[in-house]
């Protein structure tokens, strides 16, 4: 047999755990965490999503986090640190109303 007829016998790759993966790695990498972690965490989405353990919403969730980093990736969104000290300031003055009232 050849190397094509081998590969004719195995089937079709399933790409979508390791895209997956790849969007959680860098999705959680990019706001923040450490490599390892976001690697560890990856590492396990690709695990889970290839034995089918929750593959709907797993993938799902990659998504919106996708959707979520991108306007940071772009430079659409304030940086993360200007954006904590916003929601900071809004949650003490929200606080400060509910004590006034």
């Amino acid at each position: 047999m050849s190397f094509w007829e081998d590969l004719e016998e195995i089937g079709p790759i399933d790409i979508k755990p390791l895209m997956n993966a790849m969007v959680y790695l860098a999705a959680i990498s990019y706001l923040g965490t450490s490599f390892w972690k976001a690697a560890c965490i990856a590492v396990y989405v690709f695990i889970a999503t290839k034995y089918y353990y929750g593959r709907r919403t797993l993938i799902r969730i990659g998504i919106v986090m996708a959707l979520v980093v991108t306007p940071f990736w772009l430079g659409l969104a304030p940086p993360l640190n200007d954006l904590a000290a916003m929601a900071r300031s809004v949650g003490t003055i929200l606080v400060a109303r509910a004590q006034a009232s």
